[in-house]
């Protein structure tokens, strides 16, 4: 399914689910990620302004395709989409001097973004299932 979506990735819900997950993306941490990126460069923080408007825009696009997609399917497109948008949360990482916490949920997230590129590569549901556990791992760690 042509999704980054932990839930769907870790058949915690049915496939056919993902587009509940879609707008839930789309309403909930498109916005709040635009905010705080906004809030970012107010604050002169290119970390945080930097890395949010990147995490808003990956899941803008993520839960468009998921939302306009049939269940069950995978994108090459937003596969690469979702690789490129990984290496260039490596760049606010690298920025985070001093900022041990931010850069390792930017360098987690960048983890996470590439499984789940690969899997929209391949339709392998091994990595769906990495990169639900990464989300896992990843919702931890920002908690």
């Amino acid at each position: 399914m042509a999704s980054g979506y932990l839930e769907v990735q870790l058949d915690w819900v049915a496939a056919d689910q993902g587009r509940v997950a879609a707008l839930a993306a789309l309403l909930l941490t498109v916005p709040l990620q635009v905010l705080a990126s906004v809030f970012g460069f107010l604050a002169r923080d290119p970390v945080a302004e930097t890395g949010m408007g990147l995490l808003a825009g990956a899941w803008a696009v993520a839960g468009m395709v998921t939302l306009t997609s049939a269940p069950g399917t995978t994108s090459r497109a937003l596969g690469v989409v979702l690789l490129a948008v990984a290496a260039a949360l490596l760049v606010p990482c690298a920025a985070a001097t001093g900022k041990i916490l931010t850069a390792a949920v930017m360098a987690m997230s960048a983890l996470r973004f590439a499984a789940t590129g690969v899997y929209e590569l391949t339709a392998s549901g091994t990595w769906a299932t990495v990169a639900g556990w990464i989300g896992v791992l990843l919702a931890l760690l920002a908690l």
